[in-house]
């Protein structure tokens, strides 16, 4: 029967409201059917854009701050200022002069607080137990209204500043992006310096940068250029009053937005080409196409309609094609940069060795897969398929964290209509064939900005702060020439209907669900824990296996045959796969300790073709040299680069590695490596499943008999034969009374760290519950007087380190200008001054920490991903009854402030248990693994793994 064109849209409006969820008027804002929050959007007199989220089940509260000025709006003689103001916000106001006040307000609540800024916006944030939000909020508005700019703290803060960016003076995404941002256009003010250092940021012909902040925010921190995000447990008609109480006296004004267009890339000069050499060996290429300012079209999403055929991973895909001849491990399609001006769509390929020598051959491919694209009329039902994939999702949407809910509103608030802050992510409400072609029009090789990052490349030129060597030339025409005249190679095909997409959304009864898995069914070598859970009222499950096998991590070739074995597992599924992604579910195949693991989640309905689909990749892989030597060669790579990461990272790899048995490091992969070849995983599959035990988690909108259906065919595809042997758990070095160990580790940077970690004595709850307390409250001075008054570095930090359940507390500094001895004699000096510190918390405060501790822990779990990980964690732990963050707080609620002091006296004293990892410039010490075996050694006691 045909359809008239009324009964048509008729249809399509019944099933769009039907998912969506909408039951707004047009000044509402719009919200998924299955959220249970309440929200508002409100001005205020002077201004502010306001958006109020009510949850009255809450027992977390947040709010941001976005302020729509960024690094963009620096002057042209000041990189860095937005940045450097951002920092000085956070060290006084008039009613709060302490620098360290809000910080330990948040803290003493359980919080945590943040800023960033970017290029367009800066962003302020918190996060608090919900019944602090009036004191943070009070807090946290001086920001805005009364920062003092205490003249001491600029001066340090400037430090802090230069540490930051100091911190990642090596880090090869900031000087790829330095490396870009010298080559657009010099009139854009995207080309400037965004961090800014002690150089940009001095006082200068008698003019005090204070001066300069104090002008650049009087003339941008304006109520008309921000827009703020309230979430907490209030009314709605509460939190509108703590908006206007606070933040009702910020100045009105604004914008002072520039509205005269600055293109990205200078007229005239595409197609050119970036070579760019990093520090770490890595190999990418980026075509980069400047395109019209997409904003307008969020309703329509042209970008995502050619982003999903360009950029998918099935059968004919760009991305297998690429694969299949060695040339890329990995592709990634869709918008770029995205500005109110302009935008971009961004094809970035991670490279393969043979990729870099046949490059001119993959930006051919690519252009050859855009060409298919376009040969195409846009078709309604590719359009309609994305449009029923982002319903689904948006109904069904996950709870998000309150600070990234606060977050992601404030900002979205500058871009979006008030109704459409939420859901502008998910609308597809309009097809708009013409604004796809307007887009594919600009995706040919003369608008073409290429980017390729490897080792190697011809430089010309160094960046002026990240010392990046580059070089920027124009794509010579022959080449060009080559890439307009392509034609798509038979093997490449547009995406077919995605077979995944849930069509049974139906919900089990709520009397047959249960929120905590129990363990149902096992046989030998195999247990199923299950539960069927719909307290979040969304179709979805989530189905785990964890594959335990004693050979898979008893030497360094063994652990290093396990990742290559995963890997080559992901690679064979990524393919067929993918369609399941794009609809919404997600798998990964993952090594851990004791052997790998699967773990699925998605919607319902098809999830058990996924795990099948999953284990056939798993017990009967299919592997081919070509996909080996990829995986070899990036796992090597990664590894070696690993000696590269930050000098705090590698210095906490290395404290796992002492402290973990067994634990490899990535040097002892890296050689064990070398002489693995293709028939060693083939043959290592075998090895690995010939004696294991299985562990199997259901959890969901899932009933039990379908749970163990699951199970039953995990056992029958895995088991087979295999002999049945547990596998222990790692164990932990205990370290011995008055242990003073000391590791100095060589790295290649500047920078120096320290982390002195101090071990607990026992891992029971009681003793747990006391390590978090005495860390929390030692967090917030120990960053004030080590960051903010001595200036020691931008990577300050103390907090909490259990390893294995076995508590821990660990001072962290990495610096720029102070020496290994004299962090350790400030960390040494703060320890010395705690204890009077703590003595004199009284009765109030230390039940108002508690509290809030109390509150974070036993913070209910804002998705079901969420809590099926937390019981799959639990699970690992002996005797475990999935009731360890109960059991927690429990034991917090009893601590009292002279259990404190005593854990105190004992972790810190003469019988301290402690490790210091160190690292200085220098070359990789060859004997690490020498040293650290002696370590072990030495201490051969481990804590008992029960």
């Amino acid at each position: 029967m045909r359809f008239t064109s009324r009964r048509v849209l008729q249809s399509l409006a019944c099933l769009w409201f039907f998912l969506w969820g909408i039951t707004t008027s047009a000044e509402s804002i719009v919200k998924s059917a299955s959220d249970d929050r309440i929200y508002d959007f409100v001005r205020l007199d002077n201004g502010l854009k306001v958006i109020l989220v009510s949850d009255d089940t809450a027992t977390v509260a947040a709010a941001s701050l976005d302020v729509n000025i960024g690094s963009g709006d620096d002057p042209a003689d000041r990189p860095g200022l937005a940045h450097f103001l951002e920092h000085l916000l956070f060290l006084g106001t008039e009613s709060f002069p302490d620098p360290g006040e809000y910080r330990a307000f948040i803290n003493a609540n359980g919080g945590s607080q943040n800023a960033y800024t970017a290029h367009e916006n800066t962003n302020y944030y918190f996060e608090v137990e919900a019944g602090a939000l009036d004191g943070a909020l009070e807090r946290f508005a001086q920001f805005f209204t009364a920062p003092l700019f205490d003249a001491r703290y600029v001066e340090r803060e400037r430090n802090a500043v230069h540490a930051e960016y100091m911190a990642a003076f090596k880090n090869d995404g900031q000087r790829a992006y330095e490396a870009f941002r010298e080559s657009v256009n010099p009139d854009n003010s995207f080309g400037q310096f965004a961090v800014g250092s002690n150089e940009t940021l001095a006082d200068r012909n008698g003019q005090s940068i204070r001066n300069e902040l104090i002008e650049f925010y009087k003339g941008h921190y304006l109520a008309g250029n921000m827009a703020l995000t309230i979430v907490g447990r209030e009314s709605i008609d509460e939190l509108r009053e703590l908006a206007k109480a606070y933040f009702g006296d910020i100045p009105a004004g604004g914008p002072t937005l520039s509205e005269n267009p600055v293109p990205l890339f200078s007229p005239g000069v595409l197609p050119q080409r970036l070579d760019v050499v990093p520090i770490k060996d890595r190999r990418s290429l980026t075509l980069r196409f400047p395109i019209p300012s997409q904003r307008s079209h969020y309703d329509s999403k042209p970008v995502t309609y050619i982003a999903h055929m360009l950029g998918h991973e099935g059968p004919g895909s760009l991305t297998s094609a690429l694969r299949k001849a060695g040339l890329a491990n990995g592709l990634s399609a869709g918008g770029g940069f995205s500005h109110r001006h302009y935008s971009t769509f961004d094809v970035s390929i991670s490279l393969t060795l043979l990729g870099l020598e046949q490059l001119d051959d993959v930006v051919a491919m690519v252009f050859e897969a855009i060409q298919l694209i376009t040969s195409e009329e846009p078709k309604r039902s590719r359009f309609d398929e994305l449009a029923r994939m982002a319903a689904i999702n948006f109904k069904y949407q996950e709870r998000g964290e309150a600070s990234s809910i606060a977050r992601a509103m404030a900002s979205s608030a500058h871009i979006y209509p008030p109704r459409d802050i939420i859901r502008a992510g998910y609308a597809f409400d309009n097809f708009a064939p013409e604004a796809v072609k307007s887009v594919a029009s600009f995706l040919v090789p003369s608008n073409l900005f290429m980017t390729v990052i490897a080792l190697g490349l011809e430089a010309e030129k160094v960046s002026p702060y990240f010392k990046a060597p580059y070089k920027l030339s124009s794509i010579p025409a022959d080449k060009i020439a080559r890439w307009e005249s392509v034609v798509p190679r038979a093997e490449l095909a547009l995406p077919r209907p995605n077979p995944f997409i849930a069509e049974d959304l139906a919900m089990l009864n709520d009397s047959e669900t249960i929120e905590v898995p129990q363990k149902v069914w096992e046989a030998p070598g195999i247990e199923l824990w299950h539960a069927s859970d719909t307290t979040f009222e969304r179709p979805l499950s989530s189905f785990y296996v964890s594959i335990r096998s004693p050979v898979a991590n008893s030497s360094a070739r063994n652990a290093a045959l396990t990742r290559f074995f995963v890997r080559m597992v992901n690679e064979s599924l990524a393919e067929p796969l993918y369609a399941a992604s794009v609809a919404g579910f997600g798998i990964s195949v993952y090594p851990h300790l004791r052997g790998l693991s699967i773990r699925t989640h998605g919607y319902s309905d098809k999830h058990g073709l996924l795990v099948k689909d999953a284990l056939q990749a798993v017990r009967a892989p299919t592997f081919d040299i070509g996909t080996f030597e990829r995986v070899k060669e990036s796992l090597i790579r990664g590894w070696a680069n690993q000696r590269l990461d930050p000098p705090f990272r590698q210095a906490f790899s290395r404290l796992h590695n002492y402290l973990l048995e067994p634990h490899w490091t990535s040097s002892e992969m890296l050689e064990a490596s070398q002489s693995i070849t293709l028939a060693d995983v083939e043959a290592f599959g075998d090895v690995l499943f010939k004696a294991i035990n299985i562990v199997t988690l259901s959890h969901g909108n899932v009933d039990q008999d379908d749970a163990v259906t699951l199970a039953k065919a995990v056992g029958a595809s895995l088991l087979g034969d295999a002999e049945i042997v547990e596998v222990d758990r790692a164990s932990v070095v205990q370290l011995g009374p008055s242990d003073n160990a000391a590791v100095a580790i060589k790295v290649d940077h500047d920078d120096v760290s320290v982390i002195r970690y101090y071990q607990g004595k026992a891992r029971t709850h009681a003793a747990r519950a006391l390590n978090i307390m005495l860390s929390n409250m030692l967090s917030s001075p120990f960053y004030t007087q080590l960051r903010t008054e001595q200036q020691l570095g931008y990577i300050v930090f103390a907090s909490s380190m259990p390893l294995m359940q076995v508590p821990g507390i660990a001072f962290v500094v990495q610096s720029p200008t102070a020496s290994v001895e004299t962090i350790e004699a400030r960390i040494d000096a703060f320890i010395g001054t705690a204890r009077a510190r703590l003595e004199v918390v009284d009765a109030a405060a230390f039940d108002r920490q508690k509290k809030a501790i109390l509150t974070r822990l036993l913070e209910r779990d804002g998705s079901l991903r969420e809590r099926t990980n937390r019981y799959w964690n639990e699970m690992d732990r002996p005797g475990s009854q999935l009731d360890d963050r109960e059991r927690l707080a429990k034991a917090l609620r009893t601590v009292t402030l002279e259990e404190v002091l005593t854990l105190f006296d004992s972790m810190f004293g003469q019988d301290a248990r402690r490790l210091t990892m160190t690292t200085s410039k220098g070359a990789s010490a060859a004997d690490y693994v020498r040293v650290r075996d002696s370590f072990r050694a030495q201490r051969s006691r481990f804590l008992d793994r029960s």
